[in-house]
C-alpha cells in the first residue's frame, strides 16, 4: 500500500506537480464559421438534414455578401446534394435565413 501511495504521490509531481489539469484555450469562431453552423442549423429544421452529415466546416464555402451578410455553400454527402444560404446577421447575434436552395 506505502509503495502505491508513493509510485502515485511520484507520478503526480513527474507530470506536473499539482494533478490538476490545466485550462486549454478555447479557439473562437470566426463570423464565417459562425454563418456556416447558423446556414447547417437552418438546413436541419427546415429540412430535416442532419447537420452531422453535412460536410466539415470549410473557409471557401462562406462568402461575405455584404455588411453582415454571408452567401454558404454546404455539401451533404448522403444526398449528393449542396445548399445554398443567403444568411443575414443582426446586431444581437441572431441569424436570419433569406434564402435556401438546392444549388
Amino acid at each position: 500500500m506505502k509503495y502505491a501511495l508513493f509510485l502515485i504521490v511520484f507520478l503526480l509531481s513527474a507530470c506536473g506537480g499539482s494533478g490538476v489539469p490545466t485550462a486549454v484555450p478555447t479557439p473562437t469562431s470566426t463570423p464565417q464559421e459562425k454563418a456556416w453552423y447558423a446556414c447547417t442549423a437552418f438546413i436541419d429544421r427546415q429540412l430535416g438534414l442532419s447537420f452531422l452529415d453535412a460536410q466539415d466546416y470549410t473557409p471557401s464555402g462562406v462568402t461575405t455578401s455584404g455588411s453582415d451578410q454571408y452567401t454558404v455553400e454546404v455539401f451533404y454527402a448522403d444526398q449528393g446534394d449542396t445548399y445554398r444560404c443567403e444568411l443575414s446577421r443582426h446586431a444581437n447575434g441572431d441569424w436570419q435565413l433569406l434564402s435556401l436552395e438546392v444549388k
